[in-house]
């Protein structure tokens, strides 16, 4: 009994996972989310839309440089980023605060902004706001991530069910 003829054009590619191109399309990508929570700290809102702009930027940066898609490595890598580019943003956001305040009076460069940005902190009203700044970011980020990860695994699990049943179809390796 002869098997019937499989053509190779139609036999699902399985790619592999490059994780650590993953990891820098990731952060790559995620340093949206960090753009659009400091372009809109500039114009005076809490920036809780730029977590969720990271997730999805950072999400599709690590698939596109990974690889794979629908990979809960990615949401999770995505996620973290996001987190890490949001105190970023609230960094360089404080920074710019010092810049202009001090721009005219002292003969200051944006670097050294950046480099008394620590000073700064350690004032406690600074402190204080950057904190609550950066918490009520973190809450809605929390919140966000719980939804985008558990849409991540049930979109990996679909895509694992499918190349199992493509594969059950069609057990020809090539």
């Amino acid at each position: 009994m002869t098997e019937p003829y499989v053509n190779p054009a139609e036999l699902p590619v399985k790619r592999r996972e490059n994780i650590a191109l993953g990891v820098l399309g990731a952060l790559l990508f995620s340093a949206a989310g960090g753009l659009v929570h400091f372009g809109l700290l500039q114009l005076g809102y809490i920036a809780w839309i730029s977590a969720l702009v990271g997730m999805a930027a950072g999400y599709f940066g690590y698939g596109l440089f990974s690889g794979r898609k629908n990979t809960v490595h990615g949401a999770i890598l995505a996620v973290v980023f996001t987190m890490l580019m949001i105190v970023a943003a609230e960094y360089f956001g404080l920074a710019k605060e010092i810049f202009d305040a001090f721009k005219e009076t002292y003969d200051i460069a944006f670097r050294d902004a950046l480099a008394s940005v620590p000073d700064f902190l350690t004032e406690a009203e600074i402190r204080t706001s950057v904190l609550k700044d950066l918490g009520i970011a973190f809450v809605f980020s929390i919140l966000e991530a719980v939804f985008f990860i558990r849409d991540a695994v049930r979109k990996s699990k679909a895509a694992a069910a499918a190349e199992t049943e493509a594969a059950a179809k069609n057990p020809a390796e090539f």
